[in-house]
């Protein structure tokens, strides 16, 4: 089952795009002292093929972060 707000659809050109959460990468501690509703803090959307794993796309992406193979 998708965990909340993931995806899938076909756009215009009738390809499939899923649209998927995958790992936490990064935290910061924000200077707010209130966060409302709706608020986006930070995304990344990245274009990838099915053939690449969220492991080589984090090794692409993210060659600082600590990997759990």
């Amino acid at each position: 089952m998708p965990k909340k707000g993931e995806h899938e659809y076909l756009n215009a050109y009738g390809v499939s795009i899923k649209v998927q959460f995958v790992r936490i990468l990064h935290t910061f501690e924000l200077n707010d002292d209130e966060l409302t509703d709706g608020t986006e803090i930070y995304a990344r959307f990245i274009h990838a093929r099915n053939e690449n794993t969220a492991m080589d796309i984090i090794k692409r992406y993210y060659p600082e972060a600590e990997y759990m193979d």
